[in-house]
């Protein structure tokens, strides 16, 4: 993983804002802008079929999995719910934090050769795994930063079951989300792609986004 960077003094960001619509929708529009992605629609045949391309390589033969998880294919993001709409299971704040997780994917898919990383990330589980880990730790750093608290981290790499992972892939996960608690609680930004995100929303409610 790369290293992370801490900024003294931004342990925790004090948030006087209760998430509305319009703060998801605006979000997901910068981030989709900023990294090139788009949002798959189920009811389009072609849509539909790359979900399920993406789905057999990694051995996924529940449907179920797409109520619960967002997927993305490539630069394209499956989601269980529209942006900006509170559904259950799926909070305002659930679709902030899904929306960095999935984009993160984006972006260290660029970082490492896109079609190298989808593959390994779609046929190997063990590195599907440790991706999904550093994507689970951006969730934690807008937790901590925001709410001052934080998910389970052993619960969220045992939702890594649904991706066929197995046991020495989920304790590799808890591993990297407990150590990575440890500099997240002292203020660290571990990747570009958060401190853009964590900039966009601090302005956000602040009041001062363009």
């Amino acid at each position: 993983m790369s290293e992370a960077v801490i900024l003294p003094g931004v342990e925790f960001v004090a948030v006087d804002h209760a998430l509305v619509p319009e703060d998801v929708t605006e979000f997901w529009r910068v981030m989709m802008a900023r990294y090139g992605t788009r949002i798959l629609d189920i009811n389009d045949p072609t849509d539909l079929s790359l979900i399920q391309h993406g789905l057999t390589h990694m051995g996924i033969t529940d449907p179920t999995v797409l109520q619960h998880y967002a997927i993305t294919f490539g630069t394209a993001i499956y989601l269980p719910f529209t942006p900006g709409v509170a559904i259950p299971n799926w909070s305002l704040w659930d679709q902030i934090k899904t929306c960095l997780h999935e984009h993160f994917h984006v972006a260290r898919a660029r970082q490492y050769e896109g079609v190298e990383y989808n593959f390994t990330y779609q046929t190997n589980s063990t590195s599907r795994a440790y991706f999904e880990g550093e994507a689970y730790r951006t969730q934690l750093v807008l937790e901590w930063r925001y709410k001052q608290t934080t998910s389970d981290p052993e619960a969220l790499a045992l939702r890594l079951r649904a991706y066929k992972c197995n046991d020495a892939d989920i304790s590799m996960v808890t591993k990297i989300l407990k150590l990575s608690l440890i500099s997240i609680k002292k203020g660290a930004l571990p990747d570009g792609i958060t401190q853009f995100a964590c900039d966009w929303l601090d302005a956000r409610f602040a009041g001062e986004e363009a």
